[in-house]
């Protein structure tokens, strides 16, 4: 039986992309530490990872910036990374919790760092990783209805892979969301990233894309060796 070229590369590439497939379910957590960096230069002192649940960053003239995870014990429904686009998780929170008399218009910066554990459910392998960045703006206390704050966001995800039982972990983190005021309502900003696997290409599927290459490549020679010499008859 013959069988065409085209056949023979899509089975093989098949072959081999399929193994690259993961089913993974996961959990994590998280813990969260930050700093008043006002004055530094970009991108200021970047925290040690951290080792609480929340924490308050005091801004200046009576506010402060408030900082939440979702401290241990892991979160206890797995998630799942097989969906088309992986699984987006929100990790923590900031709020703005403004001075209740103080009006004056308040410059700041913090920088945070959100340390994530990644757990592989099937085999319990975990894996650490950092989320950090830096919020800067301008804030105001005051009455509830008065307060306002407006936030931008420098921030990164490191590393941006962990492999968990031959499963490779891959991590996009999202542009981070408020704190902000619309109409004098203070409303909350949130971090999150998406997380994604594939499985480690096993050397054997390698080799055998190799092999089936190679054997192409023989088939690809003889056929124009044999049209070259039907060309000289």
């Amino acid at each position: 039986m013959r069988i065409s070229r085209s056949v023979l590369a899509a089975s093989l590439v098949a072959m081999v992309v399929g193994s690259q497939s993961a089913r993974a379910e996961f959990t994590y957590s998280s813990t969260v530490n930050a700093t008043n960096t006002f004055g530094e230069p970009d991108p200021g002192t970047t925290p040690p990872p951290g080792a609480t649940g929340s924490i308050s960053v005091v801004i200046g003239n009576g506010n402060s910036l408030l900082f939440t995870s979702d401290f241990p014990p892991p979160a206890t429904s797995p998630m799942i990374t097989d969906i088309p686009g992986g699984s987006d998780v929100t990790f923590g929170h900031v709020s703005f919790v403004p001075s209740a008399t103080n009006t004056t218009l308040t410059q700041y910066a913090v920088n945070f760092n959100y340390q994530l554990t990644i757990r592989d459910v099937l085999s319990g392998d975990s894996g650490l990783i950092n989320y950090t960045g830096r919020e800067s703006g301008f804030a105001m206390g005051g009455p509830a209805t008065g307060s306002a704050i407006n936030s931008t966001f420098l921030f990164a995800v490191a590393p941006s892979t962990l492999t968990l039982d031959g499963k490779v972990y891959n991590f996009t983190a999202h542009q981070p969301t408020g704190p902000g005021s619309v109409g004098g309502v203070l409303t909350d900003g949130a971090f999150s990233l998406n997380i994604s696997t594939r499985a480690v290409p096993e050397p054997g599927s390698i080799a055998l894309l190799g092999i089936g290459l190679g054997g192409m490549g023989l088939i690809a020679r003889r056929h124009l060796l044999k049209k070259a010499q039907a060309t000289e008859a």
